[in-house]
């Protein structure tokens, strides 16, 4: 009985069970490749509407005259509603802020966003694109998650230059949207997966995430995962947010 039972304890192990996982690891590679197309989608669409904004005549104009009636013509409480976005900033190369405004385009209310003032918080400075980088380097733009005092949000940022790329930068726009309960049920649907977000605590917990490159990468077989993705950001104390590049 005791040979019996030693064959098929062999038997499934070193057989049985190293086929289970392999059909398990690549559930759950589709499972993390559904996820990282689905996040993908949503910070694709929040990008090209900020790149709309970097690369326009009237935007790289601002940065020279200031005119008010660039703010008032297009940053209205229904331009957040319509872009579905809740924050525009706009700085100049030495990260002051010229604009910006917060505004909840759900509730239709205006909120602090004092985590994007660059020049309190430097550590932030990570979300503004390196104005320096080729027309062709994807350093021109930037985008991530970044933690505010108000929740998380996801950021896309780009560098102000006129549309026909000529002249030289002038400073940088950034767009930041809500990380909502119903954005995770959306990816959560659309990947078919369970899904669930937290605050990011302590600096040394960003060590022990893996980033999201839609498939598995050594980890062992698990039923939970923490993915984080491009630009994940925590804060440590109020006024002090790091990143996880």
């Amino acid at each position: 009985m005791c040979f019996v039972t030693s064959l098929l304890v062999g038997y499934r192990y070193f057989f049985s069970l190293p086929a289970i996982n392999n059909s398990i690891e690549d559930y759950q590679n589709r499972e993390l490749l559904s996820l990282k197309i689905a996040l993908d989608k949503e910070f694709i669409f929040l990008e090209t509407l900020n790149y709309d904004y970097a690369v326009w005549d009237e935007t790289y104009n601002y940065m020279a005259d200031f005119d008010a009636e660039y703010v008032d013509s297009n940053f209205v409480g229904d331009t957040f509603y319509s872009l579905k976005i809740d924050g525009v900033f706009i700085y100049d190369m030495n990260f002051n802020m010229v604009y910006g405004q917060a505004y909840d385009y759900i509730k239709h209310i205006e909120f602090d966003a004092p985590d994007l003032d660059l020049q309190v918080n430097k550590l932030n400075r990570t979300i503004i694109p390196n104005s320096k980088a080729s027309e062709d380097d994807n350093s021109l733009r930037h985008s991530g998650f970044l933690q505010t005092e108000d929740g998380p949000v996801m950021f896309a940022s780009h560098v102000i230059k006129r549309t026909d790329k000529t002249g030289e930068p002038v400073g940088s726009i950034v767009f930041i949207k809500k990380v909502r309960t119903s954005l995770i049920k959306s990816l959560a649907e659309i990947a078919q997966v369970e899904l669930s977000y937290s605050k990011i605590e302590h600096a040394s917990s960003l060590n022990n995430i893996v980033t999201l490159k839609g498939s598995l990468q050594g980890e062992d077989i698990a039923t939970q995962r923490e993915p984080s993705r491009r630009g994940h950001c925590h804060s440590k104390e109020k006024g002090d947010s790091r990143c996880k590049r």
